[in-house]
């Protein structure tokens, strides 16, 4: 949770871990299977964000990306 400047590797890597964490783990996978069990879409609604250029890594792991003020 700093704000340190980070590297574009570090950035890269900590939203890697981050997509993993969110949407890839097994126990997630197979809730979502349960839900339902044809393609899902991965979408995340921002508001604030410490570093801007994490939007543009998120949006390569294939997740859609909302602004909170566009919205409400």
């Amino acid at each position: 949770m700093s704000m340190k400047p980070c590297t574009p590797k570090e950035l890269a890597d900590g939203v890697q871990e981050w997509v993993k964490k969110k949407y890839q783990r097994d126990a997630k996978k197979r809730l979502r299977n349960v839900l339902y069990q044809g393609e899902w879409k991965y979408e995340l609604v921002i508001h604030h964000i410490k570093f801007p250029e994490e939007l543009n890594l998120i949006e390569k792991h294939g997740i859609k990306i909302h602004q909170l003020d566009e919205i409400v």
